[in-house]
């Protein structure tokens, strides 16, 4: 009898392992920051700045951690109804009737493009393999991104002072924020690791004597 030997597995590759291991780094700083707050605000005004290098910071358009009589709860900072009012990045903290709340460093849909990242990250060695050089037509990911494109322009047109045709002045939700986030972050998860493993693959066969 012949004895099969299965061919060893790659395994994870260190390139995947250091994109996941920001991945997470991310979501650990934007989700902690809140919580650390609470302890004492002072302390974390360093994570606000350095998330004001990431992002707005509009408490308008961000969610906030609050605490209140049960326990802790995510929801928004202010009410999402549509109406548009100057915010500056430095506000922190809100009330939500009793309920005090301090924001996520970033704004909703940043929030959704990391978590969505993460999440993208994680699926994408059972996938793909953490070694894949194909990347999908990139077609796929402006469609992935248009949403947000779409929305973000309207959203800056309204925030600028322009009225737009039958909408008016647009401004957008922390749904909608989060929702095409989530899709840009899932897009970017899938062509982010072939892409860096072909940047790899390219420095690596120009070093190389010939």
């Amino acid at each position: 009898m012949t004895n099969v030997i299965l061919p060893k597995p790659p395994g994870l590759s260190p390139l995947y392992l250091t994109l996941l291991g920001l991945a997470i780094l991310l979501n650990a700083y934007v989700f902690l920051t809140p919580f650390l707050a609470f302890s004492g605000i002072e302390s974390t005004l360093p994570f606000y700045e350095a998330g004001h290098f990431l992002c707005h910071q509009k408490i308008t358009r961000s969610n906030c951690i609050f605490q209140g009589a049960n326990g802790y709860y995510f929801g928004d900072c202010t009410a999402q109804n549509g109406t548009y009012f100057p915010s500056d990045y430095s506000i922190i903290s809100i009330l939500n009737g009793a309920d005090v709340g301090y924001k996520l460093p970033v704004c909703a849909r940043d929030v959704g493009i990391y978590v969505s990242l993460l999440l993208g990250l994680i699926a994408y060695p059972f996938l793909f393999g953490t070694r894949s050089l194909n990347v999908p037509n990139m077609l796929w990911f402006v469609l992935a991104i248009t949403p947000l494109g779409i929305d973000g322009t309207l959203q800056l047109a309204g925030t600028l002072g322009y009225q737009l045709p039958i909408i008016g002045f647009y401004e957008s939700t922390n749904l909608i924020r989060l929702l095409t986030g989530l899709l840009a972050g899932v897009a970017l998860a899938i062509y982010i690791v072939p892409i860096v493993n072909n940047m790899m693959a390219f420095f690596v066969n120009e070093s190389k004597p010939y």
